[in-house]
């Protein structure tokens, strides 16, 4: 997806996440929006949405961070 925000074109994305927890709180699903400048190649940010406790159905998000031409 693609969208301009203060004067830059920015490309949108999703991956599927675990975050990662520490002492007594248990690791949770994710998705991690990431936003791209589409004419420097630099991540301009990044932010992670909570999913319900127990989601698994990834079937939608393909994507991996790091293993895509974005990450």
């Amino acid at each position: 997806m693609l969208a301009d925000a203060g004067g830059r074109r920015l490309v949108l994305t999703a991956f599927r996440t675990i975050i990662r927890c520490q002492g007594t709180s248990v690791d949770r699903a994710a998705i991690e929006l990431v936003a791209m400048d589409a004419a420097t190649h630099q991540q301009a940010w990044t932010v992670p949405v909570d999913l319900p406790q127990g989601y698994t159905d990834f079937t939608a998000l393909p994507g991996r961070r790091g293993g895509s031409g974005l990450g």
